[in-house]
């Protein structure tokens, strides 16, 4: 069996999950209200008696909730980021708050939650960064314990600042989410005399998406991952200078193909015009052109021709009573003359 109900404190924020049958029992009990299917909420120590230790336990504890929180708008706030949906690690639509744009620009929200009086409390929640990590990136979680409506100035120098940042803070736990890393905080909130707590989460510098947080249990098939920021950096930025590299390389064989053409283009030109240089002339032209073919049949005709020896012919023959073409000539030649 699982635990897979759902159980919310008296003002709505999600304190953990248990078994079926236990929800069960606390309502019967009178203890709890059943909010839907899957979700019970604990009412409040007036309308119910006193709570077992498994009870407060959970009733102690508080999650993340995007909803509660809201930008500072003072002026020492850029705010970048904003509330947004997205699937989790589990598959599943959850609400998150995205800090920051690795910029100087300071972002932060803030929710004020009412706790019990002289407690101690959790406050779970999950922090997954991704991107390019910077050495002076700024991540805080802040508890301010409020003695009054407002936070006094000496509220605010009581407060509870919690480095995030490098590992300076240990998280609960470390996993590995694809390529990003999901850090489980539990963080311990003491009431001493005061019923409101301001929580505030502060980013400068870098970039990072605050999760609701789930009991431990639930990260267990997610894939450790050692949070020593110095190893993780390193590694980063081995991944961000070999992308460099490779777009370097890229961006080389471009120039390098870039130049060769060029020196191809050039090369080309220079060939051309030495060419032209040489047969640049209409004499030059002519040289270049192909001799013109002539008729060597023709050639060869009149060649026959100057070389044919002129051929003797024989006495024309005249029978008995003819005048031969000589006599009859001679004859008309006289028959002129006379």
């Amino acid at each position: 069996m699982e635990k897979n109900v759902v159980v919310l404190d008296e003002f709505g924020n999600v304190t953990g999950t248990t078994y079926p049958k236990r929800a069960k029992g606390l309502v019967n009990k009178g203890r709890a209200e059943v909010v839907d299917a899957d979700t019970i909420r604990i009412l409040s120590k007036d309308f119910c008696p006193p709570l077992s230790k498994e009870e407060k336990q959970m009733s102690n504890v508080i999650c993340f909730n995007a909803r509660d929180f809201r930008f500072d708008k003072s002026d020492k706030c850029e705010n970048e980021g904003g509330r947004m949906f997205v699937t989790d690690m589990f598959g599943e639509s959850v609400e998150v708050y995205e800090l920051g744009r690795y910029t100087d620009g300071l972002t932060q929200i803030y929710a004020d939650k009412s706790v019990e009086r002289d407690a101690s409390h959790v406050f779970r929640f999950t922090v997954v960064s991704d991107g390019k990590p910077l050495d002076s990136e700024v991540s805080q979680f802040i508890a301010v314990p409020i003695s009054r409506e407002e936070i006094s100035e000496d509220d605010w120098e009581n407060r509870y600042v919690y480095n995030l940042s490098h590992s300076e803070y240990k998280p609960l736990m470390s996993k590995k989410w694809d390529t990003k890393l999901v850090a489980v905080y539990e963080i311990p909130i003491k009431t001493d005399g005061y019923e409101k707590v301001r929580f505030i989460f502060s980013v400068k510098n870098a970039s990072v998406r605050v999760f609701p947080g789930r009991e431990a249990e639930a990260y267990k098939d997610l894939p450790d991952f050692d949070f020593n920021y110095t190893e993780w950096i390193n590694d980063t930025r081995e991944r961000i200078e070999k992308s460099v590299k490779d777009l370097n390389v890229d961006q080389t064989v471009k120039k390098v193909g870039h130049q060769v053409k060029e020196s191809a283009t050039k090369i080309s030109k220079s060939v051309w015009n030495g060419i032209n240089s040489v047969f640049g002339s209409d004499e030059g032209k002519d040289a270049q052109r192909e001799p013109e073919k002539t008729d060597t049949t023709e050639a060869k005709t009149e060649e026959a021709d100057v070389n044919v020896a002129p051929q003797e012919t024989e006495p024309e023959e005249v029978k008995p009573g003819e005048v031969s073409s000589e006599n009859l000539d001679a004859n008309d030649t006289t028959d002129q003359m006379i």
